[in-house]
């Protein structure tokens, strides 16, 4: 089970530190678009499948003007998910599955790129983006992204305990060690999913929260232009602050199990892996990849390759509440990828809350 993480849409929005905590506030903040890919050996699964290649000629009409205009996402033919996984030496057409974490256009909008994937969504999700009943929902839903009629495979909210969390639950025709965790609040079918790398989880949280900060267990904070973003455009009011609980206490008790990261921090999918310029060669087993990496704002245009970078992030969370430390070195190549995993992979265990593991945890994935 190989993890690669890559970037499907730079989101610079005005604000600076007002949307990223990073110093200087008269410039644009640093924005990601986190979409992993999963080799299991035998499938190809990627996780949401980023804007989509109709976002390059026309992105005001095929993600909306207001998320344009705000995010400025689009336009960038190399930051298309379909560009990504070409990169890192695999056909597009190989990605048998999506596992959608929610439907907006950022998230939902690749779709149309994959037209012969299974796509695994909570049902709830799929009944909101099939008849949106607020206005909120109809602005954020565009009929153009499914008109292609996806091949859903919908899960109703039933299933078993996971850290605490409920109603998780295995994807049909995929490994046991791949579970969609139901995340409701940003939309009302809004879900994360967990991956048994076999050297410990990794959960995706889609935008279930969008700064480190949040899960901060002692501190929690966002800065206050995200923060108000989010409010904005949340479905469940009640259960988003609720669901950001559990995954602080997630955070704080269990950092030696889960590695938590949302789909838009910066700072957090730096920390997976160096930062790159389409670059980086780097695997958890030791294995060189091809790949693509992130492209810094303001970089967009940069050639591929380079030399060693020195670079350094925040962190991503470890689920004990502690960053992880600085990437200290990263290196440009031609393609590259940040990827964890690699080596056998035991039966995937849903303990309840407080449970440990059902055998010893491998050490963490170590950094090529």
């Amino acid at each position: 089970m190989r993890v690669r993480h890559i970037d499907c849409g730079a989101m610079p929005p005005l604000g600076g530190r007002l949307i990223d905590d990073r110093p200087g506030l008269l410039r644009r903040g640093e924005m990601v678009t986190h979409c992993p890919l999963i080799d299991t050996g035998a499938q190809l699964v990627l996780v949401d499948p980023g804007v989509g290649t109709p976002s390059v000629d026309g992105a005001r009409g095929w993600l909306g003007r207001g998320l344009v205009t705000a995010f400025r996402l689009g336009g960038d033919a190399r930051e298309t998910a379909v560009a990504r996984v070409r990169g890192l030496g695999y056909d597009p057409a190989d990605v048998s599955d999506i596992v959608l974490t929610h439907g907006d256009g950022d998230h939902a909008g690749g779709l149309v790129d994959f037209p012969d994937a299974n796509v695994h969504v909570l049902a709830e999700e799929l009944r909101a983006l099939s008849a949106p009943a607020t206005r909120l929902e109809r602005a954020r839903y565009h009929r153009a992204h499914f008109a292609h009629r996806p091949r859903w495979i919908p899960y109703e909210e039933v299933g078993e305990r996971w850290f605490g969390f409920g109603a998780v639950r295995a994807l049909k025709g995929l490994p046991p060690e791949i579970l969609l965790v139901p995340l409701a609040g940003h939309t009302r079918g809004h879900a994360g999913v967990a991956v048994d790398t076999g050297a410990g989880w990794l959960l995706h949280a889609g935008d279930s929260y969008f700064h480190r900060g949040e899960l901060d267990a002692r501190a929690p904070h966002c800065p206050p232009g995200i923060g108000l973003f989010q409010r904005m455009v949340e479905s469940r009011r009640r259960e988003r602050p609720g669901n950001q609980r559990h995954l602080r206490e997630l955070v704080h008790d269990h950092g030696d199990r889960v590695t938590v990261f949302s789909a838009h921090c910066a700072d957090e999918f730096d920390a997976i892996g160096p930062i790159g310029l389409r670059g980086g060669e780097n695997s958890g087993d030791g294995v060189p990849g091809k790949g693509v990496g992130r492209v810094p704002c303001g970089a967009r245009g940069a050639a591929r390759g380079g030399v060693g970078v020195q670079v350094g992030g925040r962190g991503a969370h470890r689920a004990d509440g502690r960053r992880r430390g600085r990437v200290s070195q990263g290196h440009r190549g031609r393609g590259g990828a940040w990827a964890v995993g690699g080596g056998s992979v035991g039966a995937a265990f849903l303990p309840g809350a407080g449970a440990g593991r059902a055998r010893a945890h491998a050490a963490p994935a170590r950094r090529a």
